[in-house]
């Protein structure tokens, strides 16, 4: 699934087709366009949230370019808050998980901003199907607007829902040493015997970021319970990077670095950046080596040779 800005000369008729009766046309737009869905009304309504609030229309197609959903995204440059607004699928697809997947999309799309905190939605208490699909893609109940909305006899209260960046992906302080080697081939890093591996992982601190529980982010954490601290294999896969993911596993590892202090103690804290990566760490406290401190970092690999067995 891919995301993109709406065309209205290539997408409404699609989308005008999945507004198929009054009651679910109005739960998805709270009557602020005409059903049935028509393109100068729709249009009028876009333009309006564009210039209120700074919305944006996105559809999201599969692989053969075919229109599966459309919402409006706008980001509130006061409260650091992303807004998904008229959130809808193909009615055609649903039961097959496309409106999670899209709203997981759109999320990650919006926490590709650095200046998003967290993205919230508004829905009809009472619209299961939303629900359970906004829930399914970590969305969680924080108010109940006591303005409800009037359809015909019915009264509707509205939820709204959110999504805070630290809730996108679970944390887990584990990985199986067959998933760290993957993650490491993913991002062209050495790798070595899963027997290695296995010591490795079991002889550090590490902090793991799974997207249903794929292992996506890692970093690890050496330390020597003295005064030698490591940090090693910050590691976010190149499709989910530019989302702060990084930035989330150096806060976390930073913050436990500090919380192992006590009176009188002294860190020596280490990493290796990769190549281009200087400034990012420097954002943490980080400096260059060489410096008029600090004489060149050095280190080498050492390989064993393959040996033949009889």
């Amino acid at each position: 699934m891919e995301i993109r800005k709406y065309d209205q000369g290539k997408d409404f008729s699609a989308v005008a087709s999945w507004s198929t009766d009054e009651r679910t046309h109005a739960l998805w737009c709270a009557g602020l366009t005409a059903f049935p869905l028509e393109k100068e009304s729709f249009m009028e309504m876009l333009d309006s949230f564009s210039k209120r609030f700074g919305d944006v229309p996105y559809v999201a197609v599969d692989e053969n370019g075919q229109v599966e959903g459309f919402f409006c995204y706008s980001l509130n440059e006061e409260t650091h808050e992303g807004m998904l607004k008229f959130v809808m699928v193909d009615p055609s697809r649903r039961g097959k998980g496309l409106g999670k997947q899209m709203i997981r999309q759109a999320i990650r799309f919006a926490f590709s901003d650095s200046r998003a905190k967290a993205v919230h939605l508004m829905v009809f208490a009472g619209n299961e199907r939303a629900e359970r699909c906004y829930t399914g893609a970590g969305f969680r109940e924080r108010k109940m607007d006591l303005q409800s909305f009037r359809y015909k006899d019915e009264e509707w209260a509205r939820k709204n829902m959110v999504i805070r960046r630290e809730d996108l992906y679970e944390m887990t302080d584990t990985i199986s040493p067959e998933d760290y080697m993957n993650m490491r081939k993913i991002v062209g890093w050495h790798t070595f015997a899963l027997e290695q591996a296995a010591e490795g992982l079991k002889n550090c601190y590490l902090w793991c970021l799974r997207d249903n529980d794929r292992p996506i982010a890692l970093a690890r954490v050496i330390w020597d319970h003295g005064y030698v601290v490591y940090i090693a294999d910050v590691i976010v896969l190149p499709e989910y990077q530019g989302q702060g993911l990084g930035r989330q596993l150096m806060e976390t590892v930073m913050a436990f670095i500090r919380s192992q202090m006590k009176p009188g103690y002294m860190f020596m804290v280490s990493l290796m950046s990769a190549v281009g990566k200087n400034e990012f760490y420097k954002k943490f406290g980080f400096v260059d080596r060489p410096s008029e401190k600090f004489g060149p970092g050095m280190h080498q690999w050492l390989i064993a040779e393959e040996t033949e067995t009889k």
